[in-house]
């Protein structure tokens, strides 16, 4: 909101400088942004709450300011004179809606003259950051500045059958505004038609086939109370916010449309000339009252830590205009006048007692309490770890919006029946690029790490820690996965002299994982094959921890690589931590350090080529006094026979009692060859 100083001073009599008078309302709740002179005036720009509709109008904050200082507001006097020919004669108002517009009131004025507003008017609209148009409109834009009531002005002779007729919009029904485009209006919106057409979206913006031009010369003004919730739908709907609809969805006064109705015409008939008609139609709800609160005293001074009684209460609500009541029991009954929509409770009113007797003056003391540490939660625990251990060996947070472009599926490959293309879609999106909210991590990694690489950064090792969110059908409320994200691009080392440039591949990612797992002390761990589309093929897996499918890792395809402009693939990563924190152990278990020494041996075995290295090495673990079985060589051409593969073991056996004798690890070792022979068809290679 944006007002004249000199405005608001020819309304209450005041001696403060505009940066004393924005200091003053801002300790009183309307928190002024700055203050910036422009031609002999100063414009004061207040960021105002949405539940105080009524200081978006001078004559509100008028009324604030004359509160503050103990000063009387100077409302503009209302005087015109009418013709003698009735308004009815020549139109008519009908509301078919009145759930969308329960109050519509009309006038109309005859022979105006539309030519440029004065010097002073021109002025005091560009003070507020409203550019000038012509007399008629820019009287309209003057009124909803003064008193908060927007207004509009149809060319009576463009309104077919010369009425107006409320109702709510058809399906699919469209309407050009008057910035000449052509939307499509919500279901729900209201529609100000004539006989025959929609002429302006109501509460919104008015239509280009009955706007004021130079050629006009009759007039019919509006002035209506519209329901805030659908001028709010019908906004957003057709994404479009102006001063009009920033008002009646915030909620305006409804006893005060006539008065700005009135208002407005001795302003044109002042500017344009003209006859106006007698009287002025007022269709629909013509009585308004907001709801009596009762305030405790005893309740006030509780919650204020003050000690004032009920008639300093009292006078200090009446300088809001508010009309109040003490009972025999000495309880306070308040009715705060309509242009307060927001005073339902009796909250409100304690606030407005504390704000009007000064913040200031309250006694600040320290709350009592007993203090208590709350338990985190295992999704919190998990977590903390991982962003503490990710950052220890090396990775950096970022952060991406929960939004996402869904042209992303196509640059990752996703088919089109893949779960993660069923998004849920932004009503009001910024733009198209954040239209849907995110299903995935992976591609805003990727848009990450191309970002950096165009800034000459290619060693990355990024994570990001983030809800995705998939819809579930039959809820209203998607489902929201805390989601762990890696990427990973460059070298193993930073380049040095000591020792030679080795490419980061897809076991550093697995490693990083590992790592991950066993700070978080999870075990059961299982890695399977990867079939997602935007992994090479042969460098990714699938991790599982106890059966639970956890997410996946791997090198990023080439054609995926090349579709969001990176120079390399680089190793992804993504992990459902929702599932993971499942898996964290309640206890912790510790088990003395074995004084024995080890045993090591080396394996080779001839495999199946469909056999993992994985099912392996779970078949040994399986064995008592096998403490750790890796792999470290792969091999395949001759003399291995064809359809197979050479894997060599390195397998520690250990016992925490004694020293193992080779004799005993060579039965261990037997049975270890013979369960594998009879599962999975393995020969020891020779």
């Amino acid at each position: 909101m944006k007002a004249s100083y000199n405005w608001l001073k020819s309304l209450v009599h005041f001696h403060l400088t505009p940066d004393e008078l924005a200091d003053k309302l801002t300790l009183i709740g309307l928190e002024v942004e700055k203050v910036t002179p422009i031609h002999d005036d100063f414009c004061i720009e207040f960021e105002i709450t949405p539940n105080r509709s009524d200081c978006l109008s001078h004559i509100g904050i008028a009324r604030e300011i004359a509160a503050h200082l103990g000063k009387t507001v100077t409302y503009p006097p209302v005087k015109f004179q009418e013709s003698e020919t009735p308004i009815t004669e020549v139109t008519s108002v009908q509301i078919d809606y009145p759930e969308g517009c329960p109050r519509y009131c009309a006038r109309v004025i005859r022979n105006v003259k539309i030519e440029p507003s004065p010097e002073w008017l021109q002025r005091t609209l560009e003070t507020c950051g409203i550019r000038p148009i012509n007399n008629i409109v820019d009287a309209t834009n003057y009124v909803l500045l003064e008193m908060g009531q927007p207004l509009h002005a149809f060319d009576l002779d463009q309104l077919d059958e010369h009425r107006i007729i409320v109702r709510q919009a058809t399906s699919n029904e469209t309407f050009i505004t008057l910035d000449g485009v052509e939307r499509k209006l919500a279901p729900d919106s209201v529609v100000i038609a004539d006989g025959s057409r929609a002429v302006a979206l109501g509460g919104v913006m008015g239509g280009l086939n009955s706007e004021v031009t130079p050629e006009t010369q009759n007039i019919l003004l509006e002035s209506a109370y519209f329901t805030p919730r659908l001028i709010r739908l019908g906004s957003k709907f057709v994404k479009l916010h102006t001063e009009a609809s920033h008002r009646f969805e915030r909620g305006v006064d409804p006893n005060g449309v006539p008065l700005a109705l009135d208002r407005v015409a001795q302003l044109i008939l002042s500017l344009a000339g003209g006859e106006l008609l007698h009287g002025q139609i007022d269709a629909g709800q013509t009585e308004w009252q907001n709801p009596t609160v009762t305030v405790r005293p005893s309740r006030v001074n509780h919650l204020l830590g003050t000690n004032l009684d009920a008639r300093t209460m009292v006078s200090l609500l009446e300088t809001i205009e508010f009309e109040t009541y003490i009972t025999d029991t000495a309880v306070i009954t308040v009715q705060a006048p309509t242009f307060r929509t927001d005073m339902d409770r009796e909250v409100d009113i304690i606030e407005e007692i504390a704000r009007l007797y000064g913040y200031d003056n309250i006694e600040t003391t320290l709350p009592k309490g007993g203090s208590f540490s709350a338990r985190r939660s295992p999704s919190e625990i998990c977590v903390d770890r991982l962003r503490e251990r990710l950052v220890g060996i090396g990775f950096t947070e970022i952060y991406n919006f929960s939004f996402m472009d869904a042209a992303l599926f196509d640059k990752l490959n996703l088919p089109e029946t893949d779960a993660r293309r069923k998004t849920i879609e932004l009503s009001n999106p910024l733009g198209a690029d954040q239209a849907t909210m995110r299903t995935t991590l992976i591609p805003q990694l990727l848009q990450t790490a191309k970002w950096n690489q165009n800034r000459g950064t290619k060693q990355l090792r990024l994570f990001e820690l983030a809800k995705t969110f998939k819809p579930v059908e039959g809820q209203k409320l998607p489902q929201e996965d805390m989601t762990l994200g890696l990427i990973m691009m460059g070298d193993r080392h930073p380049p040095h002299w000591s020792q030679s440039i080795i490419p980061l591949d897809v076991f550093d990612i697995k490693g990083a994982i590992e790592t991950l797992l066993e700070s978080l002390h999870i075990s059961g761990k299982q890695f399977d094959m990867s079939e997602e589309p935007f992994y090479h093929p042969k460098k990714a897996a699938t991790l599982f921890v106890n059966g639970d499918r956890i997410g996946t890792f791997g090198e990023l395809h080439y054609k995926v690589t090349q579709q969001f402009g990176l120079d390399a693939p680089p190793l992804v990563a993504e992990l459902n931590i929702s599932i993971l924190k499942n898996h964290l152990p309640r206890t912790m278990q510790y088990q003395t350090l074995s004084s024995f020494p080890p045993s090591l041996r080396d394996l080779a075995f001839v495999v199946p080529l469909e056999v993992s290295s994985q099912e392996i090495i779970d078949c040994i673990r399986k064995f008592d006094l096998v403490r750790d079985v890796t792999v470290f060589d792969q091999y395949m051409g001759h003399p291995v026979p064809a359809g197979k593969k050479s894997l060599a073991f390195a397998i520690t056996y250990q016992s925490a009692e004694k020293t193992l004798a080779d004799q005993e690890v060579d039965e261990i070792q037997s049975q270890i060859l013979a369960e594998l022979a009879a599962t999975f068809g393995i020969e020891l290679r020779q």
